[in-house]
């Protein structure tokens, strides 16, 4: 079991709140509230999500699920795959998804925030005169830090001022292409002083953005989250092919 990863049999227990994200779901941004019913050897048993509409959500046989489940006073989320669908006890409506073989514990707040791995181009505007970049005008590419469908975090070699706009360039991105968004600064953390260099973690908040757009980043933060936790000894979970075709 790799570092980071915890026993997914000592934190999941039977009534836990889950919150269930499907990989080909309409919507990614607030996922699907169930719970487990029971865990039978390999199989968890949960509640058959419904969506706003009161409509049964029912992933395809294989598809991978991602879910946050709450723990005390923490959450813990996993990746896992759906087997079935059937009547758990003959009453209630339940689907049957892998156990996985760990868990990985994180802090919730709000729209989770996914670390990624590639370059944003950034330009820092004037703060009296937005539409004009300061100098030097030119885009500067710098890795980015993290990624959420309300923000991005990226380095930086000076402090900039909270408050401050920043136009964003996302280049490449799978399924995305390249999105050109504008940003808030709303912290700026210095990590390393040197003598000659420092180095900033820029935090920003993304200004009116759609809500397609969102859709856009938060299917792109799923799919990394994917392969994040595929690493954490969850590749066994990802080739199961034992599924049972059931119906209500």
């Amino acid at each position: 079991m790799k570092h980071g990863a915890i026993r997914a049999r000592s934190v999941l227990k039977v009534g836990q709140r889950l919150e269930i994200f499907l990989e080909h779901g309409a919507s990614h941004s607030l996922g699907y509230a169930s719970r487990i019913e029971d865990i039978v050897d390999d199989e968890l048993i949960v509640a058959l999500p419904f969506d706003e509409n009161g409509a049964p959500v029912i992933p395809h046989e294989g598809e991978n699920i991602y879910v946050h489940a709450a723990g005390d006073g923490c959450h813990y989320r996993f990746l896992t795959v759906h087997y079935r669908h059937s009547w758990y006890q003959g009453r209630v409506p339940v689907l049957h998804l892998a156990l996985p073989q760990s868990a990985e514990k994180f802090q919730k707040r709000g729209m989770f925030r996914v670390k990624v791995d590639f370059n944003v181009g950034v330009q820092v505007l004037n703060k009296n005169e937005e539409e004009r970049p300061v100098p030097p005008p030119q885009e500067s590419i710098v890795p980015a830090i993290d990624l959420s469908a309300s923000g991005l975090a990226f380095v930086w070699t000076n402090e900039i001022a909270r408050g401050m706009t920043t136009l964003l360039k996302l280049d490449n991105l799978p399924e995305i292409g390249s999105l050109d968004l504008r940003a808030e600064v709303m912290r700026s953390t210095c990590v390393y002083q040197g003598e000659k260099r420092s180095i900033f973690h820029i935090g920003t908040k993304f200004q009116d953005i759609t809500r397609d757009v969102q859709e856009q980043i938060i299917r792109y933060l799923f799919q990394v989250q994917f392969r994040e936790l595929a690493r954490l000894n969850c590749s066994s979970v990802l080739t199961a092919r034992r599924w049972r075709r059931r119906s209500f």
